[in-house]
């Protein structure tokens, strides 16, 4: 961070003279959303990442989940059932 402006070291206070606070300039360079699950029967996590915080994102992730999920109960309906 860098300093706005320089001040005096010290300023009067009504009892003392107290150290006078300074004003940074906040830089901001963006963030990035992390979307994450943990698949916690294969230990896989399912991550995506979005530049910008949006709803159609958060919803997007969550399609990818419940294909996901639609694929992991097909199998194990499959060998759940071997004669049929």
């Amino acid at each position: 961070m860098r300093m706005a402006a320089m001040s005096s070291p010290r300023t009067p206070c009504r009892y003392r003279w107290v150290p006078e606070r300074r004003s940074f300039d906040y830089v901001r360079h963006g963030t990035i959303d992390l979307f994450a699950a943990l698949n916690i029967a294969t230990g896989k996590v399912i991550g995506k990442l979005s530049a910008q915080h949006r709803a159609v994102d958060f919803r997007d992730f969550l399609d990818q989940i419940d294909q996901i999920i639609d694929r992991i109960c097909r199998y194990c309906s499959r060998i759940s059932r071997p004669g049929h």
